[in-house]
């Protein structure tokens, strides 16, 4: 985005809520109306721009208290996603998406991620984090406009009139003769991307990229609650009384209020797949270029192009629109489904040993011997990726910290095992062993404080129905954690969902 734009959309973005301020109307209308403004900027934009509407917000009114609730709890992700990779740990992209799918950025952190990415030779993006951070005509632009000319070989990429007025910068305008001659080549590109993209659906994007995994299952989620099941879920019985003329004039009033007043459908379905098509970075529209999207969209539209009254002939095509997303509606609940559930395998358990190692408190404490594995094959468990890490980080972390104040010879070992139930079902146990007799540390296998010890294992076992429990062990181990969760059910996905 060139910055004049992003000045002038935040600027107008502050005087629409200025002038809502300022004009009557009730408080929970003008909470109302200043709350889609701040989103709306947000979901055009999708940069710092938009961090000031969402600050502007009045902290009294219901939208803009679960406002400024979502710029705090966003801003942590972001500030994790920072710490982690001023220290150069995994999981930095994650973290950030986490961010994006709740609020915008306050653009103070873009000069810290200039800053680092400078130190770490990515110029490019270096460049574009400036850019960003000046584009909000910050406090440190003196200091940040001569760190980013010393990017660009001493020669500052904007004229001084960006620097010195408001005024907007207009993105330059190639001559006719130079977009003629690149009007050919982007076309050229344009098409080999659009095929390629048509090609992969949202599954196999999903296949290829497992750090998404977590943020779509969350948008998904949205998808289904707010728009599939309330807003076309209930359509259903209204239309069949009018497909066999006996509905009642309300059924008829209901319909309408649905499908003719407040958001157009259109709308309400093209602002939630923005929201998943930015948490996910993509340019391109999943309804375009995803078959599953496209039939649903398709049904979406002859829902909202209907016309009133409602007869008994267009009710019967209306019902086969309405089937089409609910059958959608089970297409992305086994998509989440499948999300959710994770591969194990003794590369996963080695990541996590490996990564809790590299902590400067864990990385510190000498062993003397760590085994990993072995794992049966097969195994998979109905958990997300990213929350079975935490699980196994926090006990192995906890193992680690227990062993550094027992004797030699200092052990630890990491493996799975598969154990029935009396029901049938099996179960997958995750043991972490180690040579220390003590018990759990901070937090303890029954804390519930989530920012200390095991509590946050605790947090993550109720929602995946797992359970942690201590026994004794033999073969030179004093103990074993044991982490249960149910082996997974289902069966492999379908590649794509065309």
């Amino acid at each position: 985005m060139w910055p004049g734009r992003t000045w002038i959309g935040a600027s107008a973005g502050l005087m629409g809520l200025f002038v809502l301020q300022a004009c009557g109307g009730s408080s929970a209308a003008r909470d109302e109306q200043a709350w889609r403004l701040a989103e709306k900027a947000y979901q055009e934009n999708g940069d710092g721009s938009a961090y000031r509407l969402w600050a502007a917000l009045d902290a009294t009114g219901p939208k803009g208290r679960q406002a400024h609730r979502r710029l705090a709890v966003a801003d942590q992700h972001y500030r994790h996603a920072i710490d982690l990779y001023r220290t150069n740990q995994p999981g930095v992209r994650e973290a950030m998406q986490e961010g994006l799918a709740l609020g915008p950025i306050d653009p103070a952190h873009y000069l810290t991620l200039a800053r680092l990415c400078a130190e770490r030779g990515i110029g490019f993006r270096a460049v574009d984090f400036y850019r960003k951070y000046l584009n909000q005509q910050p406090a440190q632009a003196a200091q940040a406009r001569l760190e980013l000319a010393s990017l660009a070989g001493g020669k500052d990429p904007f004229p001084p009139l960006f620097a010195e007025s408001s005024r907007p910068l207009e993105a330059p305008r190639p001559s006719p003769i130079w977009a003629m001659a690149l009007l050919g080549p982007l076309l050229a590109v344009a098409l080999v991307l659009r095929v390629r993209n048509r090609r992969r659906g949202l599954r196999r994007m999903l296949a290829d990229r497992p750090e998404w995994h977590q943020t779509v299952a969350y948008h998904l989620g949205c998808l289904r609650h707010e728009f599939l099941k309330h807003r076309v879920g209930p359509l259903g019985e209204p239309l069949r009384a009018i497909a066999r003329a006996k509905a009642s004039a309300g059924e008829h009033q209901f319909l309408r209020d649905r499908l003719a007043q407040g958001t157009p459908l259109r709308l309400a379905w093209r602002a939630q797949l923005h929201a998943l098509e930015r948490s996910m970075g993509i340019a391109w529209k999943l309804d375009s270029v995803d078959p599953l999207f496209r039939r649903a969209r398709a049904a979406m539209e002859r829902l909202g192009r209907q016309r009133w009254p409602i007869r008994p002939p267009d009710a019967k095509r209306l019902l086969a629109a309405h089937a089409a997303l609910l059958a959608f509606d089970r297409q992305l609940s086994e998509l989440v489904v499948g999300l959710v559930r994770c591969s194990v395998d003794e590369a996963l358990l080695r990541e996590v040993v490996e990564s809790t190692r590299s902590e400067w408190a864990t990385g510190k404490v000498p062993l003397d011997e760590i085994r990993i594995g072995p794992v049966p094959p097969g195994v998979e468990v109905d958990v997300l990726r990213t929350d079975l890490r935490i699980v196994l980080k926090n006990v192995v972390r906890n193992a680690v910290q227990a062993v550094a104040a027992a004797p030699t010879p200092r052990r630890l070992a990491l493996d799975v095992q598969v154990e029935p139930e009396p029901t049938g079902e099996e179960c997958v146990v995750f043991r972490v062993r180690d040579t220390s007799p003590g018990g759990l540390d901070a937090g303890g296998s029954k804390g519930n404080d989530v920012e200390h010890g095991l509590g946050i294992v605790n947090t993550a076992l109720r929602r995946y129905d797992g359970s942690l429990q201590v026994v004794p062990d033999s073969d030179g181990y004093a103990k074993a954690v044991l982490v249960r969760f149910f082996h997974s059910q289902r069966g492999p996905a379908n590649e794509d969902a065309a």
